[in-house]
């Protein structure tokens, strides 16, 4: 299980949010939280963008099964489709 990065790290307070949980401590469970935070925002919020969260999380997934180069390819196309998340939680947060 890896460390999660300071580039992710910096999103786990706001998927704790969503998800109920605690931060995400590693990359494999920011990933899951990720993939709950999805469905939550996406499907039971009804919040645009949710579905974003599922690529960014297929990236990050991916990021560590192809060589460094790809993997930044990959984290750099996940921190895209992140960089909408905090305003995503507001909303949510307006929601509940």
């Amino acid at each position: 299980m890896s460390a999660l990065p300071n580039s992710l790290a910096k999103y786990a307070s706001d998927l704790a949010v969503v998800t109920g949980t605690n931060r995400a401590a590693s990359t494999v469970e920011f990933v899951v939280q990720l993939g709950r935070a999805s469905y939550i925002l996406g499907t039971v919020a009804g919040i645009k963008g949710g579905d974003a969260l599922d690529e960014a999380a297929n990236f990050i997934a991916a990021s560590g099964d192809v060589s460094r180069g790809e993997g930044e390819v990959l984290m750099e196309r996940a921190l895209g489709h992140l960089s909408r998340l905090p305003q995503m939680v507001a909303e949510y947060r307006a929601l509940v």
